[in-house]
C-alpha cells in the first residue's frame, strides 16, 4: 500500500495559547512529521489574525537547513522581499540566552511567507513544505466554511410552510367540517393570515366570493325586499332588517370591525361569509355576513309568531 494513500490523526492547528483548535481532517501520512515540526498557530502579524508559523526556528529544522538559522532567515527575508508587519514581525526570545549575550530574536511568519521561503530552497524537502502549508490552508478554510454554514442554518431554523400551503390545508379542513367553497375559502384565508401574514384571496385579486347558481345569498336589505313580497308590508331597511335578525336569535354583534355581525347557532344553517377586496382603517378584511332564500320565510314565521303571542296570551287567561 503505498504511503500516500495512507492517513493518521493529528491536530495540525493552534491558537495563540497554544491550545489546539481540533482536527481540521486527518494528515495525510506523508505530512505527518512534518506537521509536528512545522505546526500551525491562529495569531496576529501587523494586528491581523492569520495562520503562522510563530517561530522560524521549526521551519529551519523542518527544512533541514545546514546553515545557522539566524543568518538563513534574515538571507531569506531578503530573497523573498517579505515586508515587516505583513509577512512577518520578530520578537526577542523569552528567557536568557544559555550562550550568554542577547538573547536570540524569533522571526513569526505568515504561512503565506513560510511558503515561499520553503520554495526558495529549491530542493524536494522545501517542496514538501510548502504543499504541507497548503494542505493547512485548506483544511482551516473548509473548517471556517463548515461553521460558517452550521450558524447560518441555526439562525435561519426551521422553514416554514409557504402561504399556499398553508391555505390549502385548511381549505380541506374547512370542506371536511362541512363549509360549502366559498365559506371554506373565507375560513382558510383568515388563518392563513393569522398564520403567515399573507391574504390569499387579495393577492389573486378575488374580490367577492360568488354564490353557487341557484343558491342566491341575500344581504339584509335584499332579505328587506323579500320580506315585503312575501307579506305584503312595507319594504324594511337593511338596518331594520339587522335589527330583526338580532331580535330574533338568527345573529349577535362581532367582536370587531372585520365581521360586525356573527350568526348565531340558530341563525348557523342560513349564514353565508362574503369576502372583499377591502379593508378597515385598522387592515383588517372587511367581511359581509349573507344569508340563504331560507332566512326570509324563517324571519316572517317568527315576526307573526311575536305578533300573534298577546292575543294567545289572552285567550289562555
Amino acid at each position: 500500500m503505498s504511503g500516500h494513500n495512507m492517513a493518521v490523526p493529528n491536530p495540525c492547528v493552534q491558537n495563540a495559547r497554544g491550545e489546539h483548535s481540533g482536527n481540521m481532517s486527518i494528515i495525510p501520512v506523508e505530512f505527518s512529521e512534518i506537521s509536528a515540526l512545522c505546526t500551525a498557530t491562529e495569531d496576529a502579524i501587523g494586528g491581523v489574525m492569520q495562520l503562522c508559523i510563530s517561530d522560524h526556528r521549526t521551519l529551519h529544522t523542518g527544512l533541514s537547513v545546514g546553515r545557522d538559522h539566524t543568518t538563513w532567515i534574515k538571507g531569506r527575508v531578503k530573497d523573498c522581499g517579505l515586508v515587516e508587519g505583513r509577512d512577518y514581525e520578530v520578537f526577542p526570545e523569552t528567557g536568557e540566552n544559555p550562550l550568554g549575550g542577547r538573547p536570540a530574536k524569533v522571526y513569526r511568519l505568515s504561512l503565506h511567507a513560510a511558503k515561499e521561503i520553503a520554495m526558495m530552497e529549491g530542493n524536494d524537502k522545501g517542496k514538501l513544505v510548502r504543499r504541507y502549508f497548503i494542505w493547512v490552508e485548506e483544511s482551516a478554510r473548509r473548517l471556517v466554511d463548515t461553521a460558517r454554514a452550521s450558524v447560518q442554518r441555526r439562525e435561519r431554523g426551521p422553514r416554514l410552510p409557504s402561504p399556499n400551503t398553508v391555505f390549502r390545508d385548511y381549505m380541506r379542513t374547512m370542506k371536511m367540517l362541512g363549509f360549502d367553497a366559498s365559506e371554506a375559502a373565507l375560513a382558510a384565508n383568515r388563518a392563513t393570515v393569522a398564520e403567515t401574514g399573507k391574504d390569499i384571496l387579495e393577492t389573486a385579486g378575488v374580490k367577492v366570493l360568488v354564490a353557487p347558481s341557484g343558491s342566491p345569498h341575500l344581504s339584509p336589505s335584499d332579505i328587506g325586499a323579500e320580506l315585503a313580497a312575501l307579506t305584503g308590508g312595507p319594504v324594511l331597511s337593511g338596518q331594520k332588517v339587522n335589527t330583526l335578525l338580532l331580535r330574533y336569535g338568527f345573529q349577535e354583534k362581532g367582536a370587531s370591525k372585520a365581521a360586525p355581525w356573527m350568526p348565531t347557532e340558530k341563525g348557523e344553517r342560513f349564514k353565508h361569509w362574503s369576502v372583499t377586496g377591502k379593508k378597515h382603517s385598522d387592515g383588517t378584511s372587511v367581511n359581509w355576513l349573507r344569508w340563504n332564500a331560507g332566512i326570509v320565510s324563517e324571519l316572517a314565521a317568527a315576526i307573526s309568531a311575536e305578533s300573534q303571542a298577546p292575543s294567545d296570551q289572552t285567550i289562555q287567561h
